[in-house]
């Protein structure tokens, strides 16, 4: 299953008066209450319950009064609710900005959700003719700017369904993990120079009707920083200090992985190779999946390894094939 975390926020935030004939009456009024539970992960660029508290997220939500969502026909039937509203941390509570937001009487309120505290270019698209749910476009940002992007959706919440617990929306990573391991084929010295993957989709649309990225586009390139200019490696494998959040998709004959390295011996120099692994038709990068690619260098290639994993993004999870 998909790594989710888990968010009700206790949150406060307000109606204009015009909007008043959907609501209770005022000795009646319930807050729409919102709070937290997030599982562990261990690495930095994941939103984690302390990276959201950081940065916070987005809520939208419609009213599509007496019907259910999986009912709705048109998009006129998804009267906006919540628009753009933020919500934040501070002093130990969130809150929503623009005020409190109460429950209608008996309407169905269908909310969508996104966290993305890196610099990505990200995009909300609202229902459209046709499409009755929203979407998000996100470009990934370089590596050195690259997070989690979570997302998340709950269907039909009213005040008697969410009576003294709140909304509990569940937030997917919704973008792929890529790691490396990097091994000696034999006990001669190998130093890794560069590490890239070229020939990616870098933009998608997310669709939170079937939560699955649609219409991938763009051409990029990854590399990752190498300190002091080569990471020798050794027959055990050595982790590359590397997480890239990348946009899920189909690999296809522009994919690869490209790496350059030397091999010595005592010192001396006896080779430097440059290698271009093909990733077409290998295993397709799914959304909140986690993939290692094991690299085995040797005297005239690099040999690939690698394996999709999903949930919790821990360290101790990795599991690979060797080849």
């Amino acid at each position: 299953m998909k790594k989710v975390l888990f968010l009700a926020l206790a949150a406060v935030a307000v109606m204009s008066c015009s909007e008043s004939e959907e609501i209770e009456n005022a000795g009646q009024k319930a807050k729409i209450k919102l709070g937290t539970v997030v599982g562990t992960t261990t690495r930095a660029a994941v939103t984690d319950l302390t990276e959201l508290q950081k940065v916070g997220f987005t809520v939208y939500a419609y009213n599509t009064g007496g019907t259910k969502m999986v009912s709705v026909t048109t998009v006129d039937a998804m009267k906006e609710f919540m628009t753009d509203v933020r919500v934040t941390y501070e002093a130990s509570a969130w809150s929503l900005t623009g005020g409190t937001y109460y429950w209608p009487m008996t309407d169905n309120l269908q909310f969508f959700a996104y966290g993305n505290p890196g610099t990505g270019a990200l995009t909300y698209n609202k229902p459209a003719a046709g499409a009755i749910y929203p979407s998000i476009t996100y470009t990934v940002a370089g590596v050195a700017a690259q997070t989690d992007l979570v997302a998340a959706k709950v269907a039909d919440a009213t005040k008697e369904s969410n009576a003294g617990s709140g909304v509990s929306l569940k937030f997917s990573h919704i973008l792929t993990q890529i790691n490396f391991t990097v091994k000696a084929a034999d006990a001669l010295t190998y130093k890794l120079k560069t590490l890239t993957i070229s020939g990616v989709h870098d933009k998608g649309t997310y669709d939170f009707d079937d939560s699955i990225w649609k219409s991938q586009e763009g051409t990029a390139t990854y590399a990752h920083t190498i300190d002091a200019g080569a990471l020798e490696v050794n027959t055990t494998g050595v982790e590359v200090n590397a997480a890239w959040m990348l946009m899920p998709q189909e690999l296809d004959a522009n994919a690869k992985i490209n790496v350059t390295y030397d091999i010595y011996e005592n010192d001396i120099l006896l080779d430097a190779v440059t290698s271009a692994i093909d990733l077409d038709g290998t295993q397709a990068w799914g959304e909140g999946k986690k993939i290692r690619y094991t690299l085995t260098l040797a005297n005239k290639a690099a040999k690939v390894t690698f394996v999709p994993e999903v949930g919790p993004w821990n360290t101790g999870d990795d599991t690979n094939v060797e080849k």
